[in-house]
């Protein structure tokens, strides 16, 4: 805006210019000849001195009306220049402002994409925290009914033998998830080993406790531990 108006102002001043020196001109006294010069000259007593130079020492007379033309000119391209220049700027601002425009266009782009992924993200996170609580709940739920399952087991072959002498073979069942507390336990019901907790320590410090596999066993009574213990583990 401002170099709108310094050009404006300027075109102005080289008119008035222009103007004002016209005016000078117009009222001007015509300029005298050189035939007149000398007969004024001669009037006034003076002598013409002897022409010594030739034409090519003589001093051009610019011509006033020339010289403002050539000056008009120049201020004009001048003007011209200023105004081509002011246009390229603009020209470069505006395309900066359209990238500018553009980038901004392209980064609320790249944010609303951000915002969403989030979003399904979330979505997702929350959908796999019910899954888990779901599994929890059925993991619960299976280990309760395992106890229960574990809690009514009827321990079979306790009654296989009519009598508890020693070398008779007793059957004995394990049932699938069976606890090695719990398969101590029926041991100890079905009378082949003397204390529940001590034989379930012994499969724990030989690291047998999780070995117990599920099936039906023929244990003999009298057997020591590590011989029920390999049979149930099988090692």
């Amino acid at each position: 805006m401002k170099r709108r108006y310094f050009l404006r102002g300027l075109g102005i001043g080289i008119f008035v210019t222009a103007l004002l020196f016209t005016i000078a001109l117009v009222l001007s006294p015509p300029a005298m000849s050189e035939a007149r010069i000398k007969k004024e000259a001669k009037k006034l007593g003076m002598v013409e001195a002897e022409a010594q130079s030739t034409e090519t020492d003589e001093l051009p007379v610019e011509d006033p009306d020339a010289a403002t033309e050539k000056k008009v000119k120049e201020t004009a391209a001048e003007v011209e220049k200023e105004a081509e220049e002011a246009k390229s700027t603009k020209e470069e601002a505006d395309k900066e402002k359209q990238q500018a425009d553009e980038a901004k266009t392209e980064a609320d782009a790249k944010k609303q994409e951000a915002e969403e992924k989030k979003a399904q993200a979330e979505e997702k996170k929350a959908q796999a925290n019910e899954s888990m609580s779901d599994a929890e709940k059925q993991l619960e739920e299976a280990k309760k009914a395992v106890q229960s399952a574990s809690s009514s087991t009827t321990v079979t072959g306790s009654g296989s033998s009519s009598n508890n002498s020693s070398g008779k073979e007793v059957s004995f069942v394990v049932e699938s998830g069976q606890a090695s507390s719990t398969v101590s336990a029926n041991l100890y019901k079905a009378g082949l080993v003397d204390d529940a907790t001590s034989f379930d320590r012994y499969l724990e410090q030989h690291n047998l406790d999780n070995n117990v596999q599920n099936g039906t066993f023929s244990i003999k009574e009298g057997s020591t531990y590590e011989e029920i213990a390999k049979t149930l583990t099988g090692k």
